[in-house]
């Protein structure tokens, strides 16, 4: 996976985490456990109103969340200084380890 590539994961992965927090919520009422009901999406609706109303908040919002945000995709869009170097330095990228025995030996 390109460094691109791996920090835009990162940054779904840290939405796609809210909302499967939300969607666990509401998979305990076990009124949701028949899917075949005709009229699923209006129980959803019922439930998810009745968690907003009688339920704790699953997480407030802090006044940092903006700069956590901002940081980021800052970050996400970053050059990668690790994979420069190890690209322009040619020792660094052909050297490996084996480990045999749980002792590393080097191999050129």
């Amino acid at each position: 996976m390109s460094t691109e590539d791996a920090n835009n994961s990162r940054l779904v992965t840290k939405l796609r985490w809210a909302v499967e927090t939300v969607n666990g919520r509401l998979k305990t009422w076990k009124y949701l456990s028949n899917k075949d009901l005709p009229n699923i999406w209006d129980l959803i609706c019922i439930i998810a109103a009745l968690c907003n109303k009688y339920r704790p908040p699953l997480r407030t919002s802090l006044p940092s969340d903006c700069d956590v945000a901002r940081q980021m995709v800052e970050c996400a869009a970053a050059d990668n200084t690790v994979q420069h170097r190890v690209m322009s330095e040619s020792n660094v990228k052909r050297r490996s380890k084996i480990w045999r025995g749980g002792i590393p030996q080097s191999e050129v």
